[in-house]
């Protein structure tokens, strides 16, 4: 049997070895665990609480980015509409110098075309509708939102969409019939925008 004077040094137990050079060694190791723990335990802490924050924010910014894409889809879509059916085009503008009180009155509907341009002026007013109610929301996501006012300005002095607004304002939302009462109060950008009387600006 060994005697215990044979033993390896590497089996020397060190925690309870009376070197106190050894001691020391063993309680600094154990001081860089249990700091190495608590930099361990603060990073997962911060990390906990910050991931729900940052899916909040990329969630708002896919909502916005989502808002933006349908919004500029619906407006090419208007687009669309007018290259496809140019005699809705055509029945806007001839009636651009019109009296407002001329798109109610009951000869109108006999008009197959004012039917046509009447449904299309209630999809732009919306999408219009859309993008003033979206304004402040996606400010930073729209591009030159300040020019995008001034068209839909331009466009609602047209007689047919002021007949509407007046009229039917409480079929759209607030932030489109609010615009309409006062325009100036919600655009900031300057720009020349023709009036009414040009039958080619609409």
């Amino acid at each position: 049997i060994p005697s215990i004077a044979g033993r390896r040094p590497d089996k020397v137990d060190f925690l309870h070895s009376d070197d106190p050079s050894r001691v020391l060694f063993c309680s600094k190791e154990r001081s860089q665990m249990e700091d190495a723990n608590i930099v361990l335990t603060i990073v997962i802490a911060v990390i906990g609480v910050s991931w729900p924050i940052l899916l909040f924010v990329f969630d708002i910014k896919r909502r916005k980015a989502e808002r933006t894409s349908g919004m500029m889809e619906r407006l090419l879509d208007l687009d669309k509409t007018i290259i496809e059916h140019p005699k809705i085009q055509k029945y806007i503008s001839e009636n651009a110098t019109r009296d407002e009180n001329y798109f109610r009155d009951s000869k109108r509907l006999e008009e197959e075309d004012f039917f046509r341009s009447k449904a299309f002026i209630y999809m732009q007013l919306n999408a219009f509708d859309d993008m003033l109610s979206s304004s402040a929301y996606l400010k930073d996501e729209l591009v030159e939102m300040e020019y995008w006012k001034q068209y839909v300005s331009m466009k609602l002095k047209h007689p047919w969409y002021r007949s509407i607004l007046q009229t039917e304002g409480y079929i759209f939302g607030e932030a489109l019939t609010k615009f309409f009462k006062n325009p100036d109060k919600h655009t900031d950008a300057q720009v020349n925008c023709p009036d009414n009387s040009d039958p080619f600006s609409w």
